[in-house]
């Protein structure tokens, strides 16, 4: 199932952003006070999970929960209570597009900020990626435009800020050089760390498909 098929971006992202540029810059807090006010839920469906994407997210911070996303009552039941908790918290994840779909809708109804939405598609020898975020994800997508790059693989980036005039748009084609580095696991440390520096990551397992990324607050 292709997300573009389902306007996800359209259909599900906007609501769940509106309104975030009021309340303050996540990455603006300390390391301190964010691992102390906001524990972060990591979300995964099979393949992401064995890509470098937790490897990414284990590198920016060691202290977060697992969750294998899935289309079962248990894990919705699961995803409910930790967004509708009352405790401040982050969800982020990489999972495939059916879970996506899924996932982001219950964000629409629970009242969390979603403050990154990402479509990811891979073939063979090249990634796509559009994302969605409102003002305090550009420093995210930058930072991860930064690490596609730096990977060495021919890749297309598209991020479009909400209300904004000018999109993000970065590629690299006609690369014929190995691959450097994991995108994967570069996104699981941006999504985990916004802001921060990434490292660069050694190159994994070559991953296939079309996924979805998001980061989002309770």
């Amino acid at each position: 199932m292709d997300v573009d098929r389902r306007q996800f971006l359209k259909s599900m992202g906007f609501a769940g952003l509106a309104g975030a540029s009021r309340h303050r810059p996540l990455w603006a807090m300390t390391a301190a006070e964010e691992q102390s006010t906001r524990p972060i839920t990591v979300l995964v469906t099979g393949t992401a999970e064995r890509s470098g994407f937790i490897h990414g997210v284990h590198a920016a911070n060691p202290a977060v929960s697992l969750l294998r996303a899935d289309l079962v009552l248990d894990f919705l039941r699961h995803l409910k209570n930790v967004i509708e908790s009352g405790r401040a918290a982050r969800v982020i994840g990489m999972v495939d597009d059916a879970c996506g779909a899924l996932i982001i809708d219950s964000v629409r109804t629970s009242g969390a900020k979603l403050q990154w939405l990402g479509q990811h598609a891979v073939d063979a020898g090249r990634s796509r990626h559009r994302v969605l975020g409102g003002a305090l994800a550009d420093s995210c997508a930058i930072r991860f435009g930064e690490q596609l790059d730096a990977c060495g693989g021919n890749f297309n980036l598209t991020g479009q800020r909400l209300g904004g005039d000018t999109p993000l748009q970065l590629a690299a084609d006609l690369r014929e050089g190995k691959h450097e580095g994991d995108w994967t696991a570069a996104l699981g440390f941006a999504l985990t760390a916004p802001g921060a520096a990434v490292p660069r990551f050694r190159p994994a397992a070559p991953l296939m498909g079309h996924f979805v990324s998001f980061l989002l607050e309770t």
